[in-house]
């Protein structure tokens, strides 16, 4: 098998994990449960871009490419990356569970 077959076989696995993954967890939210909520597709989305643009290598002039970036890191520090963006992208607005036991509330 050569290796460009290799590298669409691979790529089509890592498709179809992370596509599984996100139906599984709309199916979940809107299927079982009944809750309307894209904010999932979303963050996904925003994971991919930064994932994308921080793995990325240099732009080459040779080839007309420009990218935003480029800075080809490796592989932990893009995922930490885009944690980052989809945590800053959540709404101020949205509650936050942190630091609150589960039944309790703000009001008093």
């Amino acid at each position: 098998m050569s290796l460009a077959l290799q590298n669409y076989l691979l790529t089509l696995l890592v498709y179809l994990g992370v596509n599984s993954i996100a139906c599984w967890a709309l199916n979940l939210q809107f299927g079982v449960s009944g809750v309307m909520n894209f904010a999932f597709i979303l963050f996904q989305a925003i994971g991919a871009y930064v994932t994308a643009v921080l793995t990325l290598p240099p732009a080459q002039a040779a080839f007309a490419e420009s990218y935003i970036l480029g800075l080809e890191l490796p592989w932990p520090l893009p995922l930490v990356g885009a944690m980052i963006a989809g945590r800053c992208s959540r709404s101020p607005w949205a509650p936050s569970r942190c630091g609150r036991a589960e039944g309790t509330s703000r009001r008093r």
